[in-house]
């Protein structure tokens, strides 16, 4: 079922709102978040599956130009061997109306701006998730238990619980009361039955990450900013603090040691899976992309090095954001890989059969060999 309403997502940044508001939306009809990202995922990667094949299009036209170009840019190396400002001034003008640097960086800068906008919706729609839970733990668990037991914690504390059906003026629902009355197990169990966890396949809550880390955020993973850290406010809990109304639930949850593999949230199987797709995609995506080769061929060289650290070293660092943020995050970054590596295959399936094709439209390429000099009689 959905967990806000649009009144809350009044009060998230504009820019996020709408991918907050098509996750809900999406969620109140699944039901389970996990499959909610899964179909989110699909459908963002069909959405932009045009850009994505314009994109390979461009690449694959500027590489043949490129490769064209190739023997040329051997003869200057050859020519200007000795003068290396000349030569990459030459080899500038050569391929400057062959290569797109816009083009070629698109991958990459598309790649940042839909982790950036994607990657904050999704941060700000857990916020509001584990806020909503919260409260509604409070309100529909916590006090509702004090409304059903109102008569014995009233003798067992000497004081007016209920005014009829709401609560006595002045009254705080104090946890002391519970525990002086003697009813924590109860409230324990209540509160135990009143939670669960949203799950996806072996993740036991799709809102932390796919790792060793606890099924249940405690109080500082609640509010903390730093990498890893849900970064949510404290709602207002009158008279119990998030310790106290969550421990009986983080104790059925969450590990006791390290070693408590059981109550693991999970296995880093989501970041692995989405660390391993990424480079296959970004494999495949570096095969399709042209290169702009200026200088000598140390420098050459050198620029190509740098090229494929630059390029390899994206799926690590999103990579890292898989294994720190929620499954949820990482579900999203697996499919999106996954669709990617697909498409990229699919792709270069088509375009190797059109080639064939036009190979075999233009017949065999004959390539004559010189004669050879005939031997002077001595």
């Amino acid at each position: 079922m959905a967990i806000m309403n649009f009144s809350m997502l009044a009060a998230v940044s504009s820019i996020w709102k709408p991918i907050i508001g098509l996750l809900d939306w999406m969620n109140g009809g699944i039901g389970n978040f996990g499959w909610t990202v899964v179909v989110f995922s699909i459908m963002l990667r069909l959405l932009i599956l045009p850009l994505d094949i314009w994109q390979k299009l461009s690449m694959r036209k500027q590489k043949a130009k490129m490769d064209a170009l190739r023997p040329q840019m051997e003869k200057l190396q050859k020519q200007y061997a000795n003068r290396p400002d000349i030569l990459r001034q030459k080899q500038y003008e050569l391929q400057k109306g062959s290569m797109n640097i816009f083009t070629s960086c698109l991958p990459m800068i598309f790649t940042l701006v839909i982790f950036t906008i994607v990657f904050q919706g999704f941060r700000e729609y857990i916020v509001n998730y584990n806020q909503t839970i919260v409260t509604n733990l409070y309100n529909n668990v916590y006090l509702q238990f004090f409304k059903d037991n109102a008569e014995a914690i009233s003798q067992a504390c000497g004081v007016q619980v209920m005014n009829g059906e709401e609560f006595a003026a002045g009254f705080i629902p104090s946890y002391n009361y519970i525990v002086r009355s003697g009813l924590v197990d109860s409230l324990n169990n209540t509160l135990v039955n009143g939670y669960r966890p949203e799950g996806w396949l072996w993740v036991e809550n799709v809102f932390m990450s796919d790792t060793w880390a606890n099924v249940i955020p405690s109080a500082s993973d609640f509010t903390s900013t730093k990498i890893g850290g849900i970064g949510a406010e404290m709602p207002t809990l009158l008279g119990v603090s998030y310790d106290q109304l969550m421990s009986p639930i983080i104790n059925n949850y969450n590990k006791t040691n390290f070693w408590n593999i059981g109550r693991w949230n999970g296995y880093f199987i989501l970041p692995i899976l989405s660390i391993a797709t990424s480079f296959i995609s970004t494999f495949l995506q570096q095969k399709m992309m042209p290169m702009q080769v200026t200088g000598d061929a140390a420098q050459q060289k050198q620029q190509r090095v740098m090229n494929k650290i630059m390029t390899y070293l994206m799926p690590l660092v999103l990579g890292f954001f898989a294994i720190m943020y929620s499954a949820a995050f990482a579900i999203y970054y697996f499919v999106s890989n996954l669709m990617t590596t697909t498409t990229s295959i699919i792709f270069n399936v088509i375009m190797r059969s059109a080639d064939k094709k036009k190979q075999n439209e233009q017949g065999p390429i004959i390539i004559q060999q010189p004669a050879e000099k005939k031997r002077k009689n001595k």
